[in-house]
């Protein structure tokens, strides 16, 4: 005989409310805080998927009747959808950084992901934004001596290790290649003054002129070159409402 079964109907609520979760995500950008927005197109596909498995599960929601009762098990699926959609990402700025470390741009670096950048920095500024970043951060290495003099506009937040002078610190920003799991923390090395001033994770905007120094050694003929911003002004800013850059 059929009748209303409460165990398919709770996994059908599960597929809808999931659903959702995903589409708030989308709407909100806060899917940003996540994965990276090349993987989008893979949270597309799973939305339709899951709709369809749920107009699945619809027609199951009156079948015979069996001795199954509500699942403990359940409740974990609400309670991640629930925290999904209350939760408030959090960056992680510095945490990371002293967790995996902070990547400072030197010649060093030769990533195979800098072979790809062809084009040089044109112009006597070098403008960092969330859409060329990462680029300007991979073009300067190998070549700082190429940028020398040259005028930077940056935007990051301040980190610093104990093993930085007391007048040095690193604008940096979160780089996400796929998703938050595997997000680091990249950025220039700045020289000022009054850097003891300046609070780890403070966001800042910073102008200064690039110039190069020697990176991993005390010794002034030993080590990598790395480009540092000899800094001419800070600003105060506000944090950005999506922390992160990608490649």
């Amino acid at each position: 005989m059929r009748k209303f079964n409460t165990e398919e109907f709770v996994k059908f609520i599960i597929f809808i409310a999931f659903n959702a979760l995903l589409c708030y995500l989308m709407k909100t950008g806060k899917i940003n805080n996540f994965i990276n927005p090349k993987m989008f197109i893979y949270i597309r596909i799973t939305i339709v998927a899951i709709f369809i498995l749920a107009l699945f599960q619809l027609t199951k929601i009156f079948t015979v009747m069996t001795r199954n009762k509500f699942r403990v098990r359940h409740l974990m699926f609400f309670a991640v959808i629930l925290i999904g959609f209350t939760a408030v990402p959090n960056s992680l700025n510095a945490e990371i950084a002293d967790n995996k470390g902070v990547t400072i741009t030197n010649s060093n670096n030769n990533s195979s992901t800098n072979e790809n950048i062809k084009e040089d920095i044109t112009g006597d500024i070098i403008l960092f934004d969330d859409h060329n970043y990462y680029e300007n951060i991979f073009k300067l290495e190998g070549k700082v001596q190429q940028y020398i003099g040259k005028k930077v506009i940056i935007r990051g937040f301040v980190y610093k290790e104990e093993s930085f002078k007391e007048n040095e610190f690193v604008v940096s920003r979160m780089l996400m290649s796929c998703c938050a799991a595997d997000a680091q923390v990249i950025g220039l090395m700045c020289r000022w003054d009054n850097a003891s001033q300046l609070n780890k994770e403070q966001w800042i905007s910073v102008e200064g002129t690039l110039e190069s120094t020697k990176y991993g050694s005390d010794d002034k003929d030993e080590g990598d070159i790395m480009p540092i911003i000899v800094v001419q002004k800070i600003e105060n800013i506000e944090a950005p409402e999506n922390p992160y850059i990608y490649p």
